[in-house]
Order: structure tokens, then sequence, then C-alpha cells
């Protein structure tokens, strides 16, 4: 991600126009330890295009930070979570989300919930939220990580 966007930047910033789409997710705003390097990956994701929409805001390219809710995608077909009643369908996610980066928002949340979840997150203390959302993947079985 990052050497594809040093690959693309420069020549956007020159020509001052171009968008840049990054893939978030919520588990970016809470350490849940059972799958703690999927949580670290997204939080750089986060960082690095926060970064990013700052360094961007005096020009005319922009970068979109997608923060989808749970959806049913291919790469998550052997996990539970592609089973889950309120995942959405991928197609409705990338058509939202690519009107959003179109339009040069930078955050777009797909709803009211993942727009709480995110400011929560960020209000809780990680201590608080790690032990809950811990339990809550346990709970549903969603362990992926070593």
């Amino acid at each position: 991600m990052v050497e594809l966007t040093k690959l693309v930047l420069s020549e956007m910033i020159q020509g001052n126009e171009g968008r840049i789409l990054m893939l978030g997710s919520l588990a970016a705003f809470q350490p849940i330890p059972v799958i703690a390097s999927y949580c670290g990956t997204k939080a750089f994701v986060t960082n690095y295009t926060h970064s990013l929409i700052n360094k961007l805001r005096d020009t005319k390219v922009t970068d979109t930070l997608l923060v989808p809710e749970e959806t049913n995608t291919a790469g998550a077909s052997d996990s539970k979570a592609n089973h889950m009643e309120s995942a959405d369908d991928p197609r409705h996610v990338a058509q939202r989300d690519y009107e959003a980066m179109i339009k040069g928002e930078h955050r777009p949340y797909g709803s009211t919930k993942v727009k709480l979840m995110v400011d929560v997150g960020q209000i809780i203390l990680n201590e608080i939220i790690t032990d809950v959302t811990r339990r809550l993947i346990e709970k549903a079985q969603l362990i992926v990580d070593f």
C-alpha cells in the first residue's frame, strides 16, 4: 500500500488532481487481542491515511479511508464473519464508498453504527475496549490470529 501510494502520489500532487482509496476497518479503532495482527495492520492503514489527508489538504488530491461494517466478502469466506446476519453486501459497500471517494470525502461511514463505534472507540479507555472486544470475538469464535 505504501509503495503503491509512493508510485502515484508525486504525479497526482504535481497535476493537482487524483483520488486515493484506502480500506480500513473498525478493528483499527479497538484493540482486539485475538486478532492483534489484523487490528495492528488496519491501525497502520488508518494512521497512514489520516497523515496523507493532512498532507494533501492544500491540493485537489484526496485520500478516502473506508471503514465498512461487517461485509460478506470472498476473503471472509472461511470465517464465521462471512455468515453474520448483519453483514453488508460487498457491491453495496463498494458503490457507496466509491461515490464517497469521487465526492472527495475523507472518512465516509457506512452507517451511524460505524460512526458511533469509531467515536466511542476514541473516547473509552483502551483497557475497557480491549476486554469487551476480546470477549465478543471469542464468543463469536472469530479467532484468526496466532
